[in-house]
């Protein structure tokens, strides 16, 4: 069997934004564990060996493989940026502030800057005395509504978000010739199928039957000319 050996890089979670789960496998322990099959493809040995244990379905196996490599990429990932982060004095729940901050030019109201970062109020408010202490937010009257509070960027708040915005791209080009730009437009094309049928509920919480895929629907319609 065909074996590949990845980088990988450490750092300690942040006590706003807590990294669960065990820690990430080193290079060498990705490169045992790591396979490829017929076609080329890769696959953790490990991970089918428990799998297959189960006695699922194949597809039900393969679905499996298939999240859990996601959920290590992802944590991989927000490690990756929690170290980016740290280089200009921030953890990532604060950058990740900074960022819903910076789309609004008239500040943004502290309940619906919760919602959008997908965090409790509690959170909101320990993150912005944060970034108020340091000079990047501040809290202001919202004029709508005296009762009500608005947090928005100062100056340096801006500056900050533009200097990790360029450590970001920075890293992310090292990045891009890792892949071609057809794996890179289908891997993006399936993060967000992949959040799109995930995140399509009724009422209930249940989950329903997702929308078409447009690059399906494409080809079906191609296909029948």
């Amino acid at each position: 069997m065909n074996t590949v050996i990845l980088k990988h890089y450490t750092m300690n979670p942040d006590n706003e934004t807590p990294i669960v789960g065990p820690p990430l496998e080193t290079g060498s322990q990705l490169s045992e564990a790591l396979a490829a099959d017929e076609a080329g493809l890769l696959y953790n040995v490990q991970v089918r060996r428990d799998l297959e244990a189960t006695k699922a379905s194949p597809a039900t196996l393969l679905t499996a493989e298939a999240l859990l490599a996601l959920t290590k990429v992802a944590r991989h990932l927000h490690n990756k940026r929690e170290r980016l982060c740290e280089g200009v004095n921030l953890s990532e729940g604060r950058f990740q502030m900074l960022q819903a901050l910076s789309r609004s030019d008239s500040g943004v109201v502290l309940g619906k800057l919760a919602g959008s970062m997908g965090v409790t109020p509690r959170n909101v408010t320990g993150l912005l005395d944060n970034l108020e202490r340091d000079g990047l937010a501040r809290r202001v009257s919202d004029p709508e509504d005296r009762r009500s509070w608005l947090a928005e960027l100062t100056p340096a708040g801006r500056e900050k978000v533009h200097q990790m915005r360029q450590r970001m791209l920075y890293a992310q080009d090292l990045l891009s010739d890792r892949l071609s730009e057809a794996d890179w437009k289908q891997l993006r094309h399936l993060c967000w199928r992949l959040l799109q049928i995930t995140t399509t509920t009724d009422p209930a919480g249940h989950l329903q039957p997702a929308p078409p895929d447009p690059a399906i629907t494409k080809e079906e319609k191609s296909r029948a000319r």
